[in-house]
């Protein structure tokens, strides 16, 4: 063998085992990829499937208590039922998804939650509140148990393949050193690109333990690699999806108009939410720790320990602010995990207002009823039984009344008919139960324009009428009159317009006039009659506008549903 073949042969064999030794490189690379992207393919639907279950179990809690509160309502209660339905379905969905096969360690374990789950579900079916609350500590426990092993397993696959990868590195890295630099440069240069992207994967994973949920993995190229941080992205992602949605219900108990508080068994503060806090017109830290009983005045006939033994029933208390102010609230006290209450509390302060309101409407009213019936029919009464007398005394002595004066009696027994009708029509418009609405309006416009002497217009903008609702037309008859009544009394007004028109998604009764103007902030008497204005728009599932300019009078709308 010559120099020349002995130079090939040497050249060719240090070739032929750079690429051995390349080809066991990139051979064990490919196996600790696969394996790794297997142990990723299985592991993230379980993962998302546990995530899914622990979420359902917090929407399962939620609509538990509000299904305990109104179990006694069928309507209510077929609709949560319903809800939980939803929930037990999303339970299933995620159920299929799980990899069972990676619960060798514990293979009881997905048993048992599903077991609890189903057990728990039967319960609250059954209306088996408490047993059901009893199940949720242990059913929480297993889940997140799951999860911790599944962390656990990729966290160990994941050591693994590390520990493998720098292993083999080293070891080809001293087979190619051995034979030749140029080898080992290769060989380290190819090692180093896979090493790269595989800490790229690590520190992928490690920013998810902390709890970064945004960070994603470059992608570079189409080969596996580029595949496995492709599904870990999407993995992220779905993760990403659920911690937003657990956001989503944690913003929900922030923005709450009621009051919400999280209680220990002796009524220590251990959260509330926004509103409780600015009702006691506090910063949460000055708050918090502090008793609920410093701010909680309770019914004459309870007590703090009578009020956290007897939880789940309805009570009017009222919290004291920092101002000393007393606020009206309708609670509710509910037990929650093992050690806990919830206290939800709703503002009776509008409530209390409006009765109020309503009463001294109600005693405004019948002063001005009792101030007319003795101001006109009771002078026209008072007249005619004077000349009934009169006459009485007449046919006594056998006299004759002179025709003149039975016509002046059956004058007055006509005015007073007529008044007795125009008040009859002012408490109540039979034209509206008879005819509808517009009869109704047009007869209340007579009788305005007779006791106020001023003009009043109705204009119906459509042509189509609205359809017969006696409730309905007499909410709106009862505004209209109320502004009407508005407008001549404290407007002084001498001209009126009641318009109906209709667009394409709402009606708006309008009454305009052009009295003086008032400002709203100022309002006394007539605040309470804008007030039940507002309460009968309501009612009808519209809302009321009004507006009121200098020289312009005032415009009241009220917008109802087609």
């Amino acid at each position: 063998m010559t120099f020349r073949e002995k130079l090939f042969a040497s050249f060719l064999g240090v070739a032929l085992l750079i690429c051995l030794a390349n080809w066991m490189v990139l051979t064990n690379l490919n196996k600790i990829l696969f394996s790794f992207q297997e142990v990723i393919s299985k592991t993230a639907p379980t993962i998302k499937s546990l995530y899914e279950w622990k979420l359902a179990l917090q929407k399962e809690k939620i609509l538990v208590k509000e299904l305990e509160r109104v179990y006694k309502n069928p309507a209510k209660r077929k609709k949560l039922l319903l809800q939980l339905n939803e929930v037990q379905s999303e339970f299933a969905r995620g159920r299929v998804q799980i990899e069972y096969s990676l619960f060798r360690e514990k293979p009881n374990l997905l048993s048992q939650v599903e077991k609890l789950w189903n057990q728990r579900y039967v319960f609250i079916l059954e209306g088996r509140f408490y047993e059901a609350r009893k199940l949720t500590p242990p059913l929480e426990k297993l889940i997140q148990e799951s999860l911790d092993l599944m962390k656990y397993q990729l966290d160990e696959k994941k050591r693994k393949a590390l520990t493998i990868a720098q292993r083999n590195q080293w070891m080809n890295l001293w087979i190619i050193g051995g034979l030749l630099l140029v080898s080992m440069a290769l060989g380290g240069w190819i090692s180093y690109l896979f090493a790269q992207r595989i800490h790229l994967l690590e520190r992928a994973f490690q920013e998810m333990g902390k709890g970064n949920l945004q960070y994603q993995v470059p992608l570079q190229g189409k080969d596996e690699i580029t595949h496995l941080c492709r599904q870990f992205n999407e993995m992220v992602q779905k993760l990403r999806e659920i911690s937003l949605s657990r956001d989503y219900f944690s913003s929900l108990l922030e923005t709450l108009g009621s009051i919400l508080v999280v209680l220990d068994r002796k009524g220590k503060i251990l959260y509330g939410n926004p509103s409780f806090f600015k009702t006691l017109n506090m910063t949460p830290s000055e708050g918090k720790e502090r008793n609920i009983f410093d701010f909680l005045v309770l019914p004459l006939d309870s007590s703090p320990k009578k009020f956290l033994e007897n939880p789940d029933q309805e009570n009017e208390v009222f919290l004291c602010s920092s101002k000393n102010e007393t606020i009206p609230f309708l609670v509710t006290l509910s037990p929650f995990l093992e050690d806990r209450f919830i206290l939800v509390g709703q503002n009776l302060s509008r409530q209390k207002k409006l009765e109020t309101e309503l009463l001294e409407i109600s005693n405004r009213e019948q002063r001005r009823i009792a101030q007319e019936l003795h101001d006109s029919l009771g002078q026209h009464l008072g007249g005619m039984k004077f000349m009934l007398e009169s006459l009485v005394e007449k046919a006594k002595r056998g006299e004759t009344p002179r025709s003149e004066f039975l016509e002046h009696l059956a004058k007055l027994m006509g005015e007073a008919l007529e008044k007795a009708r125009n008040f009859t029509h002012t408490l109540y418009s039979l034209e509206i139960q008879r005819e509808g609405l517009k009869r109704g309006l047009l007869e209340l416009c007579k009788n305005m324009e007779k006791i106020w002497n001023a003009s009043c217009h109705i204009e119906w903008k459509t042509d189509q009428d609205l359809e017969k609702n006696l409730e309905r037309d007499l909410h709106l008859y009862r505004i209209v009159q109320e502004g009407l009544n508005n407008a001549f009394r404290h407007g002084q007004a001498s001209e009126i317009w009641i318009i109906l028109e209709k667009d394409s998604h709402e009606w708006r009764l309008v009454v305009k006039d052009n009295g003086r103007s008032f400002s709203l902030e100022n309002t006394t008497n007539e605040g309470m009659g804008l007030s039940i204005m507002q309460y009968r728009a309501r009612m009808i599932g519209g809302y009321l506008e009004i507006r009121s300019h200098p020289d312009h009078g005032t415009t009241l709308i009220c917008h109802f549903p087609l």
